[in-house]
């Protein structure tokens, strides 16, 4: 079955059968192409994990096996906790969480997260005007 055929509800079931097997992994979200419905036969299927990095890692490549042995070898996994602000966002955008654990609240989490990309955003702000400057200069060309 390629990538373009996978539905979220079939990668739910799986994510329901081997996230169980992972007490680290609180939340799986599905991002990217296969979340808004664009997916080729080609495309990767992107997860977010959320949960304890360090732990995650530790059980990376054992969660990569369990999801190759449910047929979804294509799944690309990244690490929210160590993720940079625009792939958090981008990940949590399309809203299409395919597990939590019993105790992992939502909306909490989601709130958090915005709390904290909101927080970095002041720390981005005084370079907002001079990227703007730099790039969008008449006959700019990006190069310095």
């Amino acid at each position: 079955m390629g990538t373009d055929e996978l539905t979220p509800e079939q990668l739910r079931a799986h994510l329901q059968q081997i996230g169980p097997r992972f007490p680290a992994l609180q939340a799986v979200y599905l991002f990217g192409s296969v979340a808004e419905g664009r997916a080729r036969p080609d495309s990767d299927v992107d997860l977010a994990l959320v949960g304890p990095a360090e732990a995650l890692r530790a059980r990376y490549l054992a969660l990569l096996q369990a999801l190759v042995e449910a047929g979804l070898e294509r799944a690309d996994p990244v690490l929210l906790e160590e993720a940079d602000m625009v792939l958090t966002l981008e990940a949590l955008r399309p809203n299409c969480l395919l597990y939590a654990r019993p105790d992992f609240d939502v909306g909490s989490y989601f709130s958090r997260t915005i709390r904290r990309c909101w927080d970095e955003l002041k720390y981005l702000k005084p370079f907002r005007r001079t990227l703007q400057q730099y790039f969008l200069k008449p006959g700019s060309d990006g190069t310095p």
